[in-house]
């Protein structure tokens, strides 16, 4: 948990090592689904203040 709240949040590991490489590509795959779902939530966001106006 805490090592895909660090991915998720930063975009990189903190005191853990990724050595294998799927675990790379799992890790680089974590971080890019949670770069598109924050986008997306922050794009609702916005629209849903915005629309308020």
């Amino acid at each position: 948990m805490y090592f895909a709240f660090t991915i998720g949040m930063t975009s990189q590991t903190s005191d853990i090592v990724v050595s294998t490489r799927p675990m790379r590509r799992l890790v680089l795959l974590h971080a890019i689904v949670s770069f598109f779902f924050y986008a997306v939530i922050l794009a609702t966001t916005i629209n849903t203040i915005v629309s308020l106006f």
